[in-house]
């Protein structure tokens, strides 16, 4: 288990994505509609999307903790602001073998100079009851916010999970609790992943 916090390095407006894809339905021409203006999650075709155990909002703050297996998700990411971005997603592992969890954010709220401020816990419980990691404060998304408020973006850490010989089979809890500081808004999301041997 490995953790990554490097800051992300993308265009202004490259956090825009469209949940259609995500959701594995047809994109959809205006990412924007992502994002309720209301402050909850939609479909791609503008249908209120419900809150998961994984996908959350609360006053009007998004979070979304995404498993991929996909080796070049950043350079997916990463690319000119009109290509829509598309992940698949995972919910098991086998052992050798490793998936990304990522942590997706829309609409900080800004301070009055255009600063946010996201800090979360990393919470991550091994199939046999252990803690693997336990990391609270972390800064997931502070400073100037560029583009569109509600445009999608990928927080600062991003986990690595690597089936390795001697991890116990079964289900990896992974719980992630974010506080966006200038909304006063907490949401915590939570994932699991099954652990497979070969």
């Amino acid at each position: 288990m490995s953790i990554d916090e490097r800051p992300r390095v993308t265009s202004a407006l490259r956090g825009m994505i469209a949940i259609a894809l995500l959701f594995q339905l047809a994109a959809v021409s205006n990412p924007s509609n992502t994002v309720d203006s209301r402050g909850g999650w939609r479909t791609g075709d503008g249908r209120p999307a419900p809150d998961t155990e994984y996908r959350k909002s609360a006053n009007g703050f998004l979070a979304w903790l995404l498993v991929t297996d996909d080796e070049d998700w950043e350079s997916e990411w990463d690319t000119d602001p009109d290509h829509v971005p598309s992940f698949s997603e995972v919910d098991e592992l086998r052992m050798g073998n490793e998936v990304t969890v990522l942590i997706l954010i829309a609409n900080p709220k800004q301070d009055p100079l255009g600063n946010v401020d996201v800090d979360c816990d990393l919470h991550v419980r091994r199939a046999d009851g252990s803690v693997s990691m336990d990391r609270t404060g972390v800064d997931c998304l502070s400073g100037p916010l560029l583009g569109n408020p509600r445009s999608v973006r990928v927080a600062t850490p991003s986990m690595v999970f690597l089936g390795e010989p001697g991890d116990p089979t079964g289900p990896w809890k992974f719980t992630v609790t974010l506080r966006d500081a200038h909304r006063r808004a907490t949401v915590v999301l939570t994932k699991s992943i099954t652990l497979k041997a070969r």
